[in-house]
């Protein structure tokens, strides 16, 4: 019997697809996939991509705070080459 979802357990599965593939791979369907549900059921837990993504942006300052400096510059790397909304003049 697997463990019943939480945000908790979400964020884990978000960052272990990142870390198998970066960012970009990061979607509600890969983590669920990861999780072995449906995508939808993420959406009692998590609002939507983009606060999967700011709890993820979060998981990584409070566990890889002494490497930050290094991981911040890769991730803004990845997320602004990768075309992303949150880069460029329109960024919110």
């Amino acid at each position: 019997m697997r463990a019943p979802l939480s945000p908790a357990r979400i964020v884990t599965a978000a960052v272990q697809v990142a870390d198998a593939g970066g960012l970009n791979a990061v979607s509600m369907r890969s983590v669920a996939r990861a999780l072995e549900v449906e995508a939808m059921s993420l959406y009692h837990h998590v609002r939507n991509k983009a606060a999967l993504v700011e709890a993820l942006v979060e998981w990584i300052y409070q566990n890889l705070k002494p490497r930050l400096p290094l991981l911040s510059m890769v991730v803004v790397h990845e997320t602004c080459t990768a075309g992303s909304r949150y880069c460029g003049p329109d960024a919110d």
